[in-house]
Formats: structure tokens, sequence, C-alpha cells
């Protein structure tokens, strides 16, 4: 659940934090789950959970790495969020919701498989099919876990 102390990369990400925070106050912050266990996703994740915690705060789901299906993601969110209550790292209460889902099923996997190709040199073509198809459990959207400060937020 932490990262190495001797990680760099947690030094030089609050400090891009506390020097975005100093241009522009930041009212929201989206971040990594790390349900997949990525490394990169956790190091960040871990970084700036200090500087998300007063504010609005929700966490994606890193697909492709906690790709499963509903039921088990489910389980393993819940499994992460009592690991970041339990060691302190993030206390809010954190609730499931979808972003952006569009009615339409066709139209709403034709656009996620749009939106994942960005990633083509990390990720193969079945695995972005993967994407857009399991994209179909929330109406083409994006479900993240936030807290209720998020909830309330008017963006």
């Amino acid at each position: 659940l932490s990262s190495s102390p001797e990680d760099t990369a947690v030094a030089k990400i609050q400090k891009a934090l506390a020097k975005l925070e100093a241009e522009k106050p930041v009212d929201a912050v989206l971040l990594p789950f790390g349900l997949g266990h990525h490394v990169d996703h956790l190091v960040v994740r871990n970084a700036a959970l200090a500087f998300a915690a007063p504010r609005a705060c929700a966490f994606y789901e890193d697909l492709p790495d906690a790709f499963r299906s509903t039921v088990v993601l489910d389980e393993v969110a819940h499994v992460e969020r009592s690991l970041m209550r339990e060691s302190n790292l993030f206390k809010d209460a954190l609730s499931a919701v979808v972003l952006g889902a569009i009615a339409e099923p066709a139209e709403s996997a034709k656009i996620k498989r749009r939106v994942v190709s960005v990633y083509a040199s990390q990720i193969d073509g079945a695995t972005m099919e993967a994407i857009s198809s399991f994209a179909s459990h929330y109406e083409g959207g994006e479900r993240v876990w936030a807290n209720d400060a998020w909830l309330s937020s008017s963006f």
C-alpha cells in the first residue's frame, strides 16, 4: 500500500502539486485508485493523498490494470478503501459514481474505444476492445469512487 521512502517520484509529485496550488486554487482532485496495484498508480495516489484529502476527491478504477468483473472490482475497491483508512492515508468515506454516462450502448462503446486508443502504445487492440465493452456496465461512463465533497460539488 505504500511506496518506497527512497522513491524520488513522491517528492516530485508533491512539489508539482504545491506549485499548482500556488498558481491557482485546486478545488478537485482525480487520482488513480490503484486497484490493479500498478506501482506507478500507487506512487501517484499515495504521494497526492495529503494534498487531495481536504478537497473534492475521486479515484478512478485503473483500467485495464484493475480489469475484472464488476462484482470482483467492487470487492477489490472495498478492500482498498479499507486499507487506505486503516493506514491513515485517506479517511473519507467513498461512494461509487458514474461520470459521463451515455444512454446509447453502441455509441458509448465507440466513444470509449476512441478514448482508450490514446493508450495504443501501452495496450493492445484486444485490451482496448475489452475496456470499451466493460464501459457498457456504466452506459459508457467511467465509475469513480468519490468523497462527499466531490458528490456535493457543482463542477
